[in-house]
């Protein structure tokens, strides 16, 4: 089966990553042996995957779910000035920045609903649906990750200060979380990366369940993380693509620069695709980091 990646156009946000505004241009490539069909579309908000057959839509007043025949097999209504959905393998969530509530949802309809007494300023869902959210109160920030029945298991607090967590994500097994932490101390910002284990019975040795860290991403501004296969981690900076290892040497595995800037990067669980808009180029590499192929693309 062909594996549908959707490539959000990397723009960073100082500091934060930004839910809100207009609706985001998206690239999404077909890959199939090699070869790609490239399609640019101005879309709301919207999540495919191959785990599942059709898509995930969010407008403004409800999610929906169309197949592949194009009949609509849910309708859920909220109401949300600017609605994202994300999605990692056959489940999606939805929310809205500095909403207070997220919604998360599998093909057949509502899973569970996380509400927040502060204002959310990141969220994340994994492939088993578990939820991890970023949240501000005080002086203090909290992530908080939920199980898939949307129980709350964890729960990280940091002070407000020049350091502080900006994004986050969940391995597909359940037993990770990353969160990625800016440091804005020195003359130049610093992306730091912290892992923790979620089961207890791995966090015996670790009272507060946080097992490696990761401090190479001095000067680059880490807005994108997503868990592979073999629990590698994807890391997306504004200067480099890589990945980390945490349960190994938890070492910055360089996958390439781009001294540029990125146009565009996106996961499957299986595969990277970075698009370079100098030379229009797409490349695809393997969720070890290997080069697979390119190919260049006429705008």
């Amino acid at each position: 089966m062909a594996a549908v990646i959707v490539i959000i156009a990397a723009v960073a946000y100082i500091f934060h990553e930004n839910y809100g505004g207009e609706q985001t241009w998206r690239y999404v490539f077909e890959l199939s042996g090699g070869e790609a069909e490239y399609n640019v579309a101005r879309v709301p908000s919207f999540y495919s995957s191959e785990n599942i057959r059709g898509y995930f839509y969010a407008t403004k007043d409800a999610a929906r779910f169309i197949t592949a025949d194009g009949k609509e097999k849910f309708n859920y209504a909220y109401d949300m000035t600017s609605p994202v959905l994300k999605g990692d393998g056959g489940v999606c969530a939805v929310a809205e920045r500095r909403g207070k509530v997220v919604i998360v949802f599998n093909e057949d309809g509502i899973m569970y609903e996380v509400a927040s007494e502060e204002p959310i300023l990141f969220f994340t869902v994994s492939e088993g649906g578990q939820v991890c959210i970023i949240t501000q109160s005080g002086n203090d920030y909290e992530t908080k990750v939920y199980t898939s029945s949307g129980t709350l298991i964890q729960k990280i607090k940091d002070p407000s200060g020049d350091v502080f967590p900006a994004l986050c994500g969940i391995s597909s097994d359940g037993r990770i979380i990353a969160t990625v932490y800016y440091d804005i101390s020195g003359a130049k910002l610093k992306s730091t990366i912290k892992f923790f284990y979620l089961n207890k019975s791995e966090s015996l040795d670790y009272p507060t369940g946080f097992f490696a860290v990761n401090s190479d991403y001095i000067g680059e501004m880490v807005y994108a993380v997503k868990f592979l296969e073999g629990n590698r981690l994807a890391v997306i900076s504004d200067e480099t693509v890589s990945l980390i290892e945490p349960e190994a040497k938890c070492e910055k595995q360089l996958i390439c620069e781009t001294p540029s800037g990125l146009s565009a990067a996106g996961f499957s669980e299986k595969l990277i695709a970075i698009f370079q808009q100098k030379g229009n180029q797409l490349e695809v590499y393997n969720s070890k980091g290997e080069f697979l192929w390119a190919k260049e693309y006429s705008t």
